[in-house]
C-alpha cells in the first residue's frame, strides 16, 4: 500500500469510500456517454479537460449549464438516457490500479470499510459482486434513484449505523460533493484527484488532496 495513503489512514477505525471516480475509474466512460448526449441534443461539445474542470453536483444544475433545456426534454429523461447508455458500456470501466490491494490490506488489518455512493444501490451491489470486492465492505449505501440526489441523507443513515466517534472515520472521494458530504457528517475527508474533478480545482477548496498515481 502507498506509504502516502497509509499516512492518512493511520488512526482511523473506519473508512468510507465513494465509488465512481474513487474506486471505479469511470471518468472516461462518463465523459464519452455525456459527449454522445451533447451530440444527440445538438449541444456544444466539451473536452475531457473541460468536463473535469466543470463537472458538479447537483447533476440537475450541471446539465442546465451544458445547455439542456428541460422544457424540451425533462431532466428525468436526460438522466435515464445517460444511465441506460452508461450501464450498457460499464465493462469499459475498471478499478483504479492497486485499489483492490488497498481494500484487501485494510480488511486484513481489521480496518472497517463502507461505500457511500450516489449510484443506485441495486446497480452498485451488482457491480461490486462482479468486481469481486464486495467482501471488503461492512456496509454499502447507495441511492434509490438515477439522479445522484440524496447522498447527505444516506450518509447520515450510515453514520448512525456505525455509531463511532467522528474522529475515527475518514471519507475518501474524488469531488467537492464528497467534501461537502464529509463536512455535513462532521468527519475528515481525503480527496483523490484522478476522478471527475481536477487536482487544481480540488486543491483550492481542501488541504488533503492526492493524485491517484500516489497509490501505485
Amino acid at each position: 500500500m502507498s506509504l502516502i495513503l497509509q499516512k492518512y489512514l493511520t488512526g482511523y477505525k473506519h473508512i468510507i469510500w465513494d465509488f465512481n471516480g474513487t474506486i471505479l475509474d469511470d471518468t472516461e466512460l462518463s465523459f464519452s456517454v455525456l459527449s454522445c448526449q451533447l451530440k444527440k441534443y445538438n449541444l456544444q461539445k466539451i473536452t475531457k479537460k473541460e468536463y473535469r474542470e466543470q463537472f458538479s453536483f447537483p447533476i440537475y444544475n450541471y446539465y442546465q449549464k451544458l445547455g439542456f433545456n428541460y422544457k424540451k426534454t425533462s431532466f428525468n429523461q436526460v438522466s435515464n438516457d445517460f444511465i441506460k447508455d452508461y450501464m450498457k458500456r460499464l465493462d469499459e470501466a475498471n478499478l483504479f490500479p492497486d485499489i483492490k490491494t488497498i481494500l484487501a490490506t485494510n480488511y486484513k488489518q481489521g480496518r472497517k470499510q463502507s461505500i457511500l455512493s450516489a449510484a443506485r444501490y441495486d446497480h452498485l451491489i451488482k457491480y461490486l459482486n462482479k468486481l469481486n470486492i464486495n467482501q471488503f465492505f461492512n456496509h454499502i449505501y447507495g441511492l434509490s434513484n438515477y439522479y445522484a440526489k440524496g447522498k447527505f441523507k444516506i450518509g447520515k443513515q450510515l453514520m448512525q449505523k456505525l455509531n463511532l466517534n467522528t474522529n475515527n472515520i475518514l471519507l475518501i472521494g474524488d469531488t467537492d460533493h464528497d467534501l461537502a458530504v464529509g463536512d455535513y457528517l462532521g468527519i475528515n475527508v481525503l480527496l483523490i484527484a484522478d476522478g471527475h474533478q481536477t487536482y487544481q480545482r480540488l486543491q483550492q477548496i481542501h488541504n488533503n488532496v492526492l493524485y491517484s498515481r500516489y497509490l501505485k
